[in-house]
């Protein structure tokens, strides 16, 4: 369990929930514990805490796609928390779909991990010092100088470009449209209803990205289906009630 004291101050008003919640989850109560936490939510309070311990109840009573779930959302507003990445990362091995997304060297991949485990805001901070430096420079290589400054020139501009390039990819993947299977398995068809081909079955945890989306009149009412596509490329749709969105 992560310590709760920073929430503790901004939502004193709540504190009886908030220690409710965390006896249940030390009593091993989890669902009781999950009803605490999601009163919060309810409430208007947004904190990777309380994210993340909702993931930890959900991976205790074996709700793999609800815990991933939590974990996401937990770590879009914390995305260097080392406990929030590595319980994600474990609730994900113990999926039953663990497909092959990249063929790249682990140390490429442990390199855009890194890249894209950074934090937006603090991206945004340090585009804006470079870009301050950068004008900085600009204006000292109109006078006449010792200091090089056109090699700082140069400098300043290659990282921050790459700073903007990661800030921009981060950005995107933090405002996509994302989705994580909830229910146990569901299956991806080649159209938006059940007279569609079954081209393959998805089952609890699954991540997928939003495509598109269509409304079905049925003699039951209506259904909601979702156009996916999955890590590796794969794309079909979907109930939409079988996912939760993030």
């Amino acid at each position: 369990m992560k310590i709760l004291f920073l929430l503790w101050l901004s939502v004193n008003s709540n504190t009886g929930i908030l220690t409710e919640a965390n006896n249940f989850y030390n009593a091993g109560q989890y669902e009781a514990s999950i009803e605490r936490y999601e009163t919060l939510i309810t409430k208007g309070i947004i904190n990777h805490t309380i994210y993340y311990n909702l993931g930890n109840c959900y991976f205790k009573l074996g709700k793999t796609g609800n815990a991933i779930y939590f974990y996401k959302k937990a770590k879009r507003l914390a995305s260097d928390d080392r406990d929030i990445n590595f319980n994600l990362n474990f609730v994900r091995s113990r999926r039953a779909d663990n497909m092959k997304i990249s063929q790249y060297p682990k140390f490429i991949i442990s390199l855009v991990d890194f890249f894209t485990s950074l934090n937006v805001n603090f991206l945004s901070l340090l585009a804006s010092i470079l870009y301050f430096l950068l004008v900085i420079m600009i204006i000292m290589s109109l006078f006449k100088t010792r200091f090089p400054v056109k090699n700082y020139i140069l400098g300043l501009s290659v990282v921050l470009f790459v700073v903007l390039v990661v800030f921009i990819i981060n950005f995107k993947t933090v405002n996509s449209r994302e989705v994580v299977l909830i229910d146990s398995i569901a299956e991806v068809r080649s159209g938006p209803s059940e007279d569609y081909t079954l081209i393959f079955t998805i089952h609890e945890g699954m991540e997928m990205k939003i495509l598109d989306e269509q409304i079905r009149q049925t003699t039951g009412g209506q259904e909601s289906w979702l156009k996916i596509t999955l890590p590796d490329g794969l794309e079909g749709w979907i109930l939409a009630d079988k996912v939760k969105k993030l």
